[in-house]
C-alpha cells in the first residue's frame, strides 16, 4: 500500500510555554494525529530534570523521530492530512546548547522535515514538573530568542503563537504573530494550499 505524503507541522518552545495544550487544540480543531515530546516519557529525562548527557539527549530524539514516523504512517493509512508533533530537531539542538554547550549536527538533516513551525512564546507562568528546570522567565526568553534565530536559519516558514501581549514580542511582524490556535490553523491553510476548509 503506498502511503500518502502528509503535512508536517512542528510546534517548539521554551518549556511551560503552552506547547502541548497548543497541539492538542490543533489537532482537536482538524483531527489530525499529535505527537507527544519523547522526553515527557523518557526515563532518563523525567530522572534527571531533562538535563540528560549529550548522547542520552540524542537517544531521546532518535525515539522521537520513531514515534513521529509512526504518526505520519497512521495519518496517511486513515485520511489524515497532516500530524502536529511536539517538538522536533530544533528542541534537541537548543536543549543540548542551553545543558551542554555543545552544538549537535546529528538533527540538521531534518530541518526541512516539516512544512512550517510554531513557536511558542513563554508568556504562561512557569509550572514545576519532573521535566522542568527553568522558573527564570529571563532564561526561557533567551531560549525563544534561540529558536526564533533558528528557524529563521532553516528557511521553513513559521509562525509565533502567544495568548497575550509582552513586550519581547513587540517588534514582531505582525503577520506572524497568532494568538489563537484557530488564527494559527487560518494562517497554516494558507501556507500549505489545502488544509481542511471548516478552517
Amino acid at each position: 500500500m503506498d502511503l500518502k505524503r502528509v503535512f508536517h507541522i512542528a510546534v517548539s518552545g521554551p518549556e511551560s510555554s503552552g506547547k502541548s495544550t497548543l497541539c492538542a487544540q490543533l489537532s482537536s480543531l482538524t483531527d489530525w494525529p499529535w505527537v507527544a515530546e519523547a522526553a515527557r516519557y523518557h526515563p532518563i529525562a523525567l530522572t534527571r530534570s531533562g538535563q540528560g548527557s549529550f548522547d542520552e539527549i540524542g537517544q531521546i530524539w532518535s525515539q522521537q523521530i520513531r514515534w513521529n514516523q509512526a504518526a505520519e504512517r497512521f495519518a496517511s493509512r486513515h485520511g489524515a492530512l497532516g500530524v502536529f508533533t511536539d517538538t522536533w530537531s530544533l528542541v534537541p539542538e537548543v536543549w543540548t546548547l542551553h545543558a551542554h554547550g555543545e552544538e549537535r549536527i546529528d538533527t540538521q538533516s531534518w530541518h526541512t522535515n516539516v512544512d512550517a513551525y510554531v513557536l511558542c512564546a513563554p508568556t504562561l507562568p512557569w509550572t514545576p514538573d519532573p521535566l522542568r528546570s527553568i522558573p527564570d522567565s529571563a532564561e526561557r526568553w533567551e531560549l525563544f530568542w534561540e529558536y526564533y534565530r533558528r528557524m529563521e536559519a532553516t528557511g521553513v516558514p513559521f509562525l509565533v503563537y502567544s495568548t497575550s501581549e509582552h513586550a519581547e514580542l513587540t517588534a514582531l511582524n505582525p503577520a506572524i504573530k497568532k494568538g489563537t490556535p484557530e488564527a494559527c490553523l487560518s494562517t497554516l491553510s494558507k501556507w500549505m494550499g489545502n488544509l481542511p476548509a471548516s478552517i
